[in-house]
């Protein structure tokens, strides 16, 4: 009789211990000095810049208040909106201007309702008061010398009164 052959099995059992091999760190590359001077630079060219023009805006702005009120009325005019332009006007200037002398020195003075645009070159501000000087330009192409006069009421620029040809102290607004 024949037995089958015993299966054996030859295993061995080996003790693996599993240990963890951290491969070692890239050579990290230092940064030139000269990388670190030229960001530095950029980087203050940036925010110069950046001062520069928040200058400019900061200047803008103050020389820009009170011609506004004087570009606006001119457009009031220009559009017939009288109430509106006379209105743009401070508290003194409605005091010795009524409403009906507002309009008839307009309607005296052509020239400010055919006004086409208006080029404030002179400005001069002293604390609550301006005065801007320029040119009307009418629709014919005409130009008239003004002068404003400004002041500052509840932090806004209001006409005190306007001049047209100024240096002949005729047509005054007020």
């Amino acid at each position: 009789m024949h037995m089958p052959a015993k299966k054996t099995t030859n295993v061995s059992k080996k003790a693996t211990a599993t240990t963890k091999v951290t491969p070692p760190a890239p050579n990290k590359k230092k940064t030139s000095p000269w990388v670190w001077i030229l960001v530095s630079c950029l980087g203050l060219v940036a925010l110069s810049a950046a001062g520069f023009i928040l200058l400019l805006v900061f200047i803008f702005k103050i020389f820009a208040g009170p011609i506004e009120p004087a570009n606006q009325q001119l457009k009031f005019i220009r559009e017939g909106e009288l109430v509106q332009a006379y209105n743009l006007g401070s508290t003194d200037f409605k005091k010795a201007t009524s409403e009906a002398d507002f309009e008839e020195f307009i309607k005296d003075n052509p020239e400010l309702e055919k006004n086409k645009k208006a080029n404030f070159n002179s400005s001069n501000i002293e604390g609550n008061t301006a005065k801007i000087r320029g040119t009307i330009t009418s629709t014919d192409g005409s130009e008239i010398p003004v002068e404003y006069r400004m002041v500052k009421e509840n932090g806004k620029w209001k006409i005190y009164y306007f001049t047209l040809n100024p240096d002949d102290n005729i047509n005054q607004s007020q």
